[in-house]
């Protein structure tokens, strides 16, 4: 799924979207490791000021930085 992810959360990612196209459903990851820091804190601010709030992490809060999570999306 991309540098910087932690290889059990890669290998686990790759066996859940293997298992929903057999099931005729098709993912999309639309977010996984984020390296910028600096970003993070640009998304934040921009997440907080349009309503619905979509993030509340901040700063190396967010499972993100550390490559153990992603975002998928019905596609």
């Amino acid at each position: 799924m991309g540098i910087g992810m932690d290889p059990v959360v890669n290998g686990t990612i790759l066996e859940v979207v293997i298992l929903a196209y057999e099931a005729g459903i098709f993912l999309q990851i639309t977010a996984g490791y984020r390296v910028s820091l600096n970003k993070m804190n640009c998304m934040n601010e921009a997440g907080r000021m349009i309503k619905p709030i979509v993030t509340y992490a901040r700063e190396g809060q967010s499972l993100h930085n550390y490559g153990l999570t992603v975002v998928f999306c019905h596609g």
